[in-house]
């Protein structure tokens, strides 16, 4: 059982209901994808029990905030609703936790790396399959009619019809281009670092390139400017002894900050150039509905939940397509509504941090397989401006796994030696118990 729960086999399934949740629902319905959640959270305690695994192994502003998170059960209008968001938070943590401390560093990318790979290119198979029958496909168990917007459609069949953009597994068009981008970002690290062969990093980047192509999404758009960004401060950061360094670095975060502002400021001529409308496509609606509730109880908030359930009365707060959003469509609006102030600065607290930690860790050392985790959580942090995808799922495990990599106890995993993990004949074990530390 132990060999089971340790094989690269279970922590790649681990890591497709972790990455492609959607897909698991419209798939095998939320019940289906709940039953493997619920496994997937049972590993992650077994593994944390097994490692006796200290409370420490999360850094105390993260913990704050994951403690405020589930206690705000206890004054939510929907309490009950509420109580299975602080068990699903507390769960993704564990998961987190679990497969930074039980899996070597650059093991775990490379399993990573392999899981999105196949969703990835599942995704384009399923698009061209759903093309081909000149029909849109909806989710298992949805019985759509003449009425139903095709906006609710698992997938429109649009993979030849260039023009409108492809859903993919997952079935949204933002975050599958999300995750072409940390295929993107992860593949270029481990070819960098020599731990990934040629074959899949030119696979990984043909398969990042033709679904990017095919979402044309924004937010992605302004993603890889920021990763840009930092991966220039991390250059500048690794030569911070040369004279000019202060210089270079006042420098570049001026530019960087006067970019931001030129963006803000002209924001509907920039919003026109990358083909999008001013309100963030719809998304400023969402915002000022939020908004207007979280005025009701700004400190506290109505109770942690991630993503909004459908079946929960008090999230019919906006509709678009006649139907009610799955979240706020930014994650720092949602913490608001969620967890208040009080939880948003937690929130905040914590991401800063382990951003601060795991640049530190970036210049101290150049293999460029210890920069992903910097240029992965930046990637992230820019995302929140448009989707809440931070507060659940594999937003919640990768912050969790950063939050782990950056512990005072665990801060070493992350400073691994390498292994030939793609190489041929080489498989590593993904649960290495003699090379995690003990609580």
């Amino acid at each position: 059982m132990r060999k089971i729960m340790g094989s690269n086999a279970a922590v790649v399934t681990i890591l497709a209901v972790i990455f492609a949740g959607d897909f698991f629902r419209n798939a095998l319905t939320v019940w289906g994808w709940g039953a493997l959640a619920l496994l997937s959270i049972v590993w992650s305690f077994a593994v944390l029990i097994r490692e006796r695994v200290s409370w420490r192994a999360v850094p105390l502003p993260f913990l704050l905030f994951a403690a405020w998170a589930i206690a705000s059960a206890s004054w939510s209008p929907y309490a009950a609703t509420a109580g299975l968001g602080g068990f699903i938070l507390a769960g993704s943590i564990a998961c987190g936790i679990a497969l930074a401390i039980s899996i070597r560093f650059d093991h775990l990318v490379h399993l990573m790396a392999r899981t999105l790979r196949i969703i990835l290119a599942g995704s384009i198979v399923f698009e061209i399959g759903v093309a081909l029958t000149g029909r849109p496909l909806f989710p298992v168990g949805f019985t759509p009619t003449a009425h139903t917007p095709i906006e609710w459609a698992w997938s429109r069949g649009d993979f030849f019809h260039f023009d409108q953009r492809i859903q993919g597994l997952v079935g949204n068009a933002n975050l599958l281009a999300m995750l072409a981008v940390l295929a993107l970002l992860m593949s270029l690290a481990r070819f960098r670092s020599g731990r990934g062969t040629r074959s899949h990093t030119i696979a990984d980047f043909a398969l990042s390139a033709v679904i990017l192509w095919h979402t044309y999404s924004a937010t992605v758009f302004f993603i890889l400017i920021a990763v840009g960004f930092a991966a220039f401060i991390i250059y500048l950061g690794r030569h911070r002894h040369v004279a000019r360094f202060r210089a270079a670095l006042v420098a570049t975060v001026s530019a960087g900050a006067g970019l931001v502002a030129l963006i803000l400021f002209n924001w509907p001529l920039v919003a026109g150039l990358v083909g999008r409308a001013p309100d963030f496509t719809n998304r400023l609606g969402i915002w000022t509905d939020v908004l207007n509730i979280w005025q009701q109880s700004p400190w506290l908030g109505f109770g942690f939940i991630g993503f909004w359930p459908r079946w929960e009365v008090f999230f019919a707060i906006h509709q678009i397509d006649s139907r009610n959003p799955g979240q706020a469509h930014n994650a720092w609006v949602d913490l608001l509504l969620q967890v208040g102030v009080i939880g948003m600065i937690l929130f905040l607290l914590a991401l800063a941090q382990i951003a601060w930690r795991l640049f530190q860790h970036a210049v101290d050392d150049r293999d460029a397989l210890h920069s992903l985790p910097l240029l992965l959580i930046t990637a992230q942090a820019v995302q929140t401006l448009t989707e809440s995808r931070m507060l659940a799922e594999w937003g919640i495990v990768l912050l969790a796994i950063w939050a782990a990599f950056t512990s005072k106890q665990y801060e070493h995993a992350i400073l691994d030696e390498p292994s030939d993990a793609d190489s041929p004949g080489s498989e590593a074990p993904a649960v290495d118990s003699a090379s995690a530390p003990r609580g």
